[in-house]
């Protein structure tokens, strides 16, 4: 009976993590987004921080979080591109994504 409890607990945990795993973390968030600072729009570590906590914490999918992790979108420019199915939530935290760039 422990064995069956304990590869239950194990089979929990593995689906748990596997879950999570999809969506990047905050700092690899941060990362790309101080990587995206310039003259027009200059991004430090503090910034890039609260922005990846925005961005971490909305209900944009774990695709589109990803791909912007991963450069593909960038949320510095004038305009954003993104899934339809994600604009909605973008919208909701691009005041709290802008005022972390100016403070």
């Amino acid at each position: 009976m422990k064995k069956l409890m304990t590869a239950a607990a194990v089979s929990v945990l593995v689906l748990t993590s596997a879950c999570g795993a999809d969506r990047p973390s905050k700092s690899a968030l941060a990362e790309q987004f101080e990587s995206q600072s310039s003259d027009t729009i200059p991004i430090d570590a503090s910034a890039a921080e609260c922005m990846a906590d925005e961005v971490h914490g909305s209900d944009m999918s774990n695709g589109t979080v990803k791909d912007i992790a991963d450069g593909e979108i960038d949320l510095t420019g004038f305009t954003v591109e993104m899934p339809q199915d994600d604009i909605d939530a973008w919208k909701a935290i691009t005041d709290d994504v802008i005022a972390c760039i100016t403070g």
